[in-house]
């Protein structure tokens, strides 16, 4: 299930507004949902019958909170 959702023509992720986001912090940022990364993570994870070691690629993303969040869970 996505973390982002419309509610009232307002934006919010988890539960969040992005527009209070936005107010409280310089713009543009990027937002991303730590509890969907890690249940994206676990879902490809568990798609597999055998254990398999999931590698990340710092090309496609080099956010250093991204990074630890996948480095602790296994990746």
């Amino acid at each position: 299930m996505t973390p982002i959702k419309y509610k009232s023509n307002n934006l919010y992720v988890e539960g969040l507004s992005v527009e209070k986001l936005a107010d409280d912090n310089q713009t543009p940022f990027y937002c991303y949902s730590e509890k969907y990364i890690e249940d994206q993570y676990q879902a490809l994870k568990s798609a597999f019958d055998m254990e398999a070691k999931i590698f990340y690629s710092m090309k496609a993303n080099s956010n250093l909170s991204i990074l630890k969040l996948l480095l602790n869970k296994g990746s």
